[in-house]
Order: structure tokens, then C-alpha cells, then sequence
């Protein structure tokens, strides 16, 4: 059975390029048929600041773009957690950064994703964004090519590109326990549903 929505968020601070994470995965998800809510939430910093940005994704009509808990979140930072700490913490699946984001770390269903720094010695520039888009196509792998072409149209798409490439190369190293592959197979079964 096809769940009916699912969603997918991004935790982090300003100047880590949350929004625009979240932005790219709903414009790949539009173009793949599916119905997409891109919703985001910051405070008044420009740079360090809390944010969270989600999509909600369907195959039909999206009936609440508001969801209580989500789906998967990728945590990229412990100042984007603490935004919607309750939330978070009842997702059925946490992709966090290692380095960043300590908050997470004790919890059943989250699974630390080291990038920050492999992402700066390979390509020079903390692009994590897309290295999340990179492990989330990593482990869906339906939305690899999407999620592709809208980072490399983009500006700054070869760096993008190359930080997304280290994203899919680890996802192939993640462990993430049997009862949590579950919300993974979820996404893969309503991206395939699209066009049904």
C-alpha cells in the first residue's frame, strides 16, 4: 500500500543553505509528478539562526502541509533542532551530521551522516546541502537524477554537483537499522505510484 503523504525536512542554522536544500528536493519532486508543499521556518538572523525547511510530498492533493512529526529529517545543525526539537525527535527517521548536531545522538532512529568535513577537504566550500540531497538520493535512489538536474541548472551547480556526489558515495557506507528502512521504502513506493 501507497502512503497517501510523506515528508521530508531539513534542520539546521542560517547560512547553511537549509531552505534552498529543501527548495531543490521539492522542484525535483515537482518535476517527477509528484503534489509538493515547500514550507519553511526561520528567525530574524540572517546567518547563525535556527531554520527548518520541509517539503510534503503526494501523489495526489496534499491535505496538510503541516505535519506533527515527519517522515525523514536531515539534521545539519543542533540550532535547527532545537526549533521544532519535539517534532524532530518523533520522526520516524533522523539522517544528522555527526559533527554538528549533538542533540540527536542518543536517540533510536537517528542516524549520524559525517559530511562537513569530508565536504570541505574535497571540495573546498561548506556546501552540506547538497551533500544531504546527495544522501537522501543515496538512499532513494529515484530521486538521484532529479535532485541532479536541479543542482547542476543552478548557480554554483558544479560545486553543488560535486558535494551531492560525496552525499550518494556515503549513503552507500550508512548503517541504518532494519526497523528504520521502513520510511525509506515508503518514499520509493510513492515516487514509483507517480504517473499510475
Amino acid at each position: 500500500m501507497v502512503v497517501k503523504e510523506l515528508s521530508i525536512a531539513f534542520a539546521g542554522r542560517g547560512g547553511q543553505g537549509i531552505v534552498f536544500a529543501a527548495t531543490t528536493l521539492a522542484t525535483a519532486l515537482y518535476r517527477m509528478g509528484a503534489y509538493v508543499a515547500q514550507l519553511q521556518s526561520y528567525g530574524a538572523e540572517v546567518r547563525g539562526g535556527s531554520v527548518l525547511a520541509y517539503v510534503v510530498l503526494s501523489k495526489d492533493r496534499i491535505e496538510n502541509p503541516f505535519p506533527e512529526a515527519f517522515d525523514i529529517v536531515v539534521a545539519l545543525h543542533d540550532a535547527g533542532v532545537a526549533r521544532r526539537a519535539s517534532s524532530i525527535r518523533a520522526s520516524k527517521l533522523i539522517l544528522y551530521e555527526g559533527e554538528l548536531v549533538k542533540s540527536l545522538k542518543d536517540l533510536s532512529n537517528a542516524v549520524p551522516v559525517p559530511l562537513v568535513e569530508d565536504v570541505m577537504r574535497r571540495v573546498g566550500k561548506e556546501v552540506v546541502n547538497a551533500a544531504a540531497l546527495g544522501v537522501l538520493a543515496g538512499l532513494i535512489p529515484e530521486l538521484r537524477d532529479g535532485l541532479r538536474d536541479v543542482l547542476k541548472s543552478g548557480k554554483g551547480g558544479d560545486v553543488n554537483v560535486a558535494a551531492f556526489d560525496i552525499g550518494v558515495e556515503k549513503a552507500r557506507s550508512l548503517n541504518i537499522p532494519e526497523g528504520l528502512k521502513g520510511v525509506i521504502e515508503e518514499v520509493r513506493n510513492l515516487l514509483a505510484s507517480l504517473g499510475k
